[in-house]
C-alpha cells in the first residue's frame, strides 16, 4: 500500500494549498509562538521510528506536534499541521490539502486487525513486528480554524447522512456551493476537494 497521502487522497495537481505556502523553496517549522524558522529536514533514527528535525544554522529544532504549530517539506510541497483529532486528545500532524476559510487535511489512521480466530492474550503484543496492522485515509475539516470534524474514511461507504449533514454544516453559510453539492450529491475525495476549492474561492472573493 502506498503510504503518500496525496496519492492517496488525490491526484497532486488537486492539492490546494495557500499561495505563500505552497511558492517556498525551503523547508520550515511554524513554532508555537508563530514565528517561522527556516532550514533543512532531517531524519534522525530513534527507537523503531523515525525522528525528523529541522536543521538550521547551528540549531536544531524536534519536529514533534506538541511543540511546533506546523512544518513544511519543500521537496514534496507539503504542509502538515499540528491538531488535535479529538478535543481532549493528542495533538498528531495532519496533512493538509486545502487552505482558506476551510482547511481539509488528511490523516492516515492505524488500526489493529488480528483476524479471525484471535484470542485476546494469545499473541504477542500490540506493537510487535509482524502484526496486521490496517491503515484508512481520513479526511478532516475545520471553518475559520474552528472544531475540527470528520468528513469521510476511505473504504466507507455508502457515506452516512450524518457526515453528509456534518459536511453541508461547513458550506452552509454559501448557498452557491450549497446547490453545486445538491446538483452532484457525489461525496469521493476528488469531490470534497473541489466542493471546498469553490467554497474558498468564493469566500475570498468577497
Amino acid at each position: 500500500m502506498n503510504l503518500c497521502l496525496r496519492t492517496l487522497f488525490l491526484p497532486a495537481p488537486l492539492v490546494l494549498l495557500s499561495a505563500f505556502a505552497f511558492s517556498q523553496k525551503k523547508d520550515y517549522i511554524v513554532t508555537l509562538r508563530k514565528d517561522t524558522i527556516y532550514g533543512v529536514l532531517r531524519n534522525g533514527i530513534g527507537i523503531g521510528t523515525l525522528r525528523p528535525r529541522l536543521v538550521a544554522d547551528s540549531a536544531e529544532y524536534s519536529i514533534k506536534a506538541d511543540e511546533i504549530e506546523a512544518y513544511f517539506d519543500a521537496e514534496r510541497k507539503e504542509l502538515f499541521r499540528s491538531r488535535r483529532l479529538k478535543p481532549k486528545g493528542k495533538p498528531v500532524f495532519i496533512h493538509c490539502l486545502a487552505m482558506g476559510r476551510i482547511n481539509l487535511y488528511g490523516y492516515l489512521a492505524t488500526t489493529y486487525d488480528p483476524g479471525p480466530g484471535f484470542t485476546p492474550g494469545s499473541g504477542a503484543p500490540m506493537g510487535s513486528p509482524g502484526l496486521p496492522y490496517n491503515q484508512s485515509a481520513v479526511l478532516y475539516a475545520e471553518r475559520n480554524e474552528g472544531e475540527l470534524v470528520k468528513i469521510r474514511t476511505e473504504g466507507v461507504l455508502p457515506l452516512s447522512q450524518k457526515k453528509r449533514d456534518v459536511f453541508l454544516h461547513l458550506i452552509d453559510d454559501n448557498p452557491e456551493v450549497v446547490a453545486i453539492y445538491n446538483e452532484n450529491k457525489k461525496m469521493t475525495d476528488a469531490d470534497v476537494l473541489y466542493y471546498i476549492h469553490e467554497y474558498n474561492k468564493r469566500a475570498a472573493g468577497k
